[in-house]
């Protein structure tokens, strides 16, 4: 008998793929996100309460959620989207949002422009700053200096300046005022500005002329004008004034400049704008000279020193006059 033939093959037909259902939940790296922006906590979130919220407001398997969120935690803290502060381990805060990378355009052709007229300038709405600072610095009259806020409030005051850039602005001029000279920052008061000694112009020098012979001519006396007599000093001398006020305080812990200056006011005509400057003045000379002490346990107080004694003078030694010489008395003999 003959063998018989193999059966055929059947072909199994494939399946249709079902479609996959859509997902029940967003994705956890978006849910971390939101559990986090709602708990609103300045030291972070912990992973637990993360947990709790996602399984309280999504449609989330109980049973994975934990692995699911480790995973989910990690990569965020990979990418930077999540961050972890130093303090507080286990926490988790919302990291700066990554940037988009943005596509490189293609470039197009530039046609060629035309030169633009240039538009003029518009003049400037107020003076350059140098001048400004000099008006406010003038207008203050501070024996001190004047402090940089207290100029640009001025200039914001009386000057159309924007606002904005003024600060920079006056900063860049301060410094270069100083280089120039024409600004100065007094010692005592870091921080200010006075004005400094303006520059001196340089003279150029004149093409001489030949001078003509010139004729002797008789010299003529020119009366020589009376000087005007000084005017007699309405006070005494400082030094003279503190040495009163001294004595009449009676104090044996010595006088205070204070006191000094209000008894010198009060009894004698002297210009109290002036007043306080001379009296430190005659104070450190007293100090120097000895006219004046210091006592150790109250500084700032002040008492009269021992007056200088005169130096005596050398009296003019008189010549010793010249000894006869004694006559030898005769030894007489044996």
């Amino acid at each position: 008998m003959a063998d018989a033939a193999p059966a055929p093959v059947k072909k199994t037909p494939k399946k249709a793929s079902k479609p996959k259902k859509p997902a029940s939940h967003p994705k956890y790296s978006e849910m971390i996100a939101k559990a986090i922006a709602a708990k609103k906590d300045r030291n972070g979130t912990s992973r637990k309460a993360i947990l709790v919220y996602i399984l309280a407001n999504f449609k989330v398997d109980p049973k994975n959620a934990n692995s699911h969120l480790k995973l989910a935690l990690r990569a965020g803290l990979k990418k930077g989207t999540l961050v972890s502060p130093k303090n507080h381990t286990g926490s988790f805060k919302l990291g700066e949002k990554p940037k988009a990378a943005k596509k490189p355009k293609a470039k197009k052709p530039k046609a060629a422009k035309k030169p633009a007229a240039k538009k003029p300038k518009k003049p400037a709405s107020h003076p350059k700053y140098s001048e400004m600072i000099a008006k406010a610095i003038a207008a203050k009259k501070d024996r001190n200096g004047t402090s940089r806020k207290a100029i640009l409030v001025y200039i914001l005051a009386n000057f159309k300046v924007d606002p904005k850039n003024a600060n920079s602005h006056l900063k860049l001029a301060l410094r270069a005022g100083l280089k120039k000279g024409t600004l100065v920052s007094p010692k005592n008061h870091t921080g200010s500005f006075k004005l400094g000694e303006k520059p001196k112009a340089a003279k150029k020098p004149k093409a001489k002329k030949p001078k003509a012979a010139k004729k002797p001519a008789a010299k003529k006396k020119t009366p020589k004008k009376a000087s005007k007599p000084k005017k007699p000093a309405s006070h005494p001398k400082y030094s003279e004034m503190i040495a009163k006020a001294i004595a009449a305080k009676k104090d044996r812990n010595g006088t205070s400049r204070k006191a000094i200056l209000v008894y010198i006011l009060a009894n004698f005509k002297v210009d109290p704008k002036n007043a306080n400057s001379h009296l430190k003045l005659a104070l450190r000379a007293g100090l120097k000279k000895g006219t004046l002490v210091s006592p150790k346990n109250h500084t700032g107080s002040f008492k009269l020193g021992e007056k200088p004694k005169a130096a005596k003078k050398p009296k003019a030694k008189k010549p010793k006059a010249a000894k006869k010489p004694a006559a030898k008395k005769k030894c007489m003999q044996r």
